[in-house]
């Protein structure tokens, strides 16, 4: 968008049109705003997903574990992750698993969107990965998880144990309920799964994973950019994100109907829907660099390779600079 000279900044027209930007979102206004190169507000946002950990009591009563009441480190999760990794009555179990299917993805991406990072200099596209202490600090944590034995069982790579009642936490998306329950049961879910914010770093139990949006724009092109920001101006008014909040349709945009996040969902009913808002979302303390799609922490890589993380970093830092290049030279071609 920004090559075809495309966007059209909010912010006038939010004065004009007597909108307090205010009333959105604050992570998801500072989201968008980080993609842009002068901060502006380059589009309202269209909700977020939020992540959450969910546990279930009667495999920590299996193992004789205590339940957890508030926001663990990922060193505490990751401990009990350990704990109640193995076999009970010929099943197997895991501890913790991170979105399932491997433990490779959304999930296990939390702890760096708690960070925060771009991979790679939004301006030049060099790939930081082996310069920021960050990614170390990430992977030496993720190398900690991965070596829990079974956390990589060919059983975990095919699905998602939590829903089968072979995982005991999973760190996975807040709406993980909301189109199906896998335990068939809504009276199981309300007495046997309960559910926290995800796990924190230590040195920031605040923080939670930043907030990523779809930012709805208008085009610079535009003959009817009041008609339009009047449309985007209703999408976030209160009658139409109560809706959105109420079925989770989204995480909504707007601030005020928070509290009813989930409340139309049976399977939610008991559930402390709201703890997603407990923690404060990270934030880019820069723009967020549009070369970082181009540079693949490969988990599933890392998880079954043998190599050290600075070894890891320096072949992904590698690979990214070569396709940063190659990209370079296409958006290159585009504009000529």
């Amino acid at each position: 968008m920004e090559n075809l000279g495309v966007i059209y900044p909010l912010d006038e027209l939010a004065k004009s049109h007597d909108f307090d930007i205010n009333s959105l979102n604050p992570g998801l206004v500072s989201s968008i705003r980080s993609l842009d190169i002068e901060g502006r507000l380059i589009g309202i946002p269209d909700g977020t997903g939020y992540l959450s950990l969910f546990y279930n009591k009667e495999i920590f009563d299996l193992f004789g574990i205590p339940y957890p009441t508030e926001t663990m480190t990922w060193d505490q999760a990751f401990d009990l992750a350990k704990k109640m990794t193995g076999q009970r009555n010929g099943i197997s179990y895991l501890g913790l698993e991170l979105g399932g299917y491997g433990n490779t993805g959304d999930g296990a991406a939390v702890p760096i969107k708690e960070l925060a990072v771009n991979k790679t200099d939004p301006d030049t596209g060099e790939v930081l990965i082996t310069k920021d202490p960050a990614f170390t600090k990430y992977l030496e944590l993720m190398k900690k998880y991965y070596s829990i034995p079974g956390i990589r069982s060919e059983e975990a790579k095919k699905g998602e144990l939590f829903g089968q009642k072979q995982a005991a936490m999973t760190v996975t998306w807040t709406a993980y309920f909301v189109h199906g329950n896998p335990f068939e049961d809504v009276e199981y879910l309300k007495n046997k799964v309960a559910m926290l914010p995800v796990p924190v770093w230590a040195d920031q139990p605040t923080i939670g994973p930043v907030l990523g949006t779809t930012p709805m724009v208008i085009s610079s092109s535009s003959e009817h950019k009041d008609a339009a920001f009047s449309v985007l101006k209703e999408y976030v008014s209160v009658p139409n994100q109560t809706k959105i909040a109420q079925s989770m349709a989204s995480g909504p945009a707007l601030t005020e109907v928070a509290d009813l996040y989930g409340s139309a969902i049976e399977n939610y009913v008991g559930q402390d829907v709201t703890s997603v808002f407990k923690l404060t979302p990270a934030t880019y303390q820069t723009r967020q660099s549009l070369w970082d799609q181009y540079v693949n922490l490969d988990l599933a890589k890392f998880a079954d390779s043998d190599m050290n993380v600075q070894e890891f970093l320096r072949i992904t830092k590698e690979e990214g600079e070569a396709a940063v290049a190659e990209a370079k030279t296409h958006l290159g071609n585009m504009k000529e």
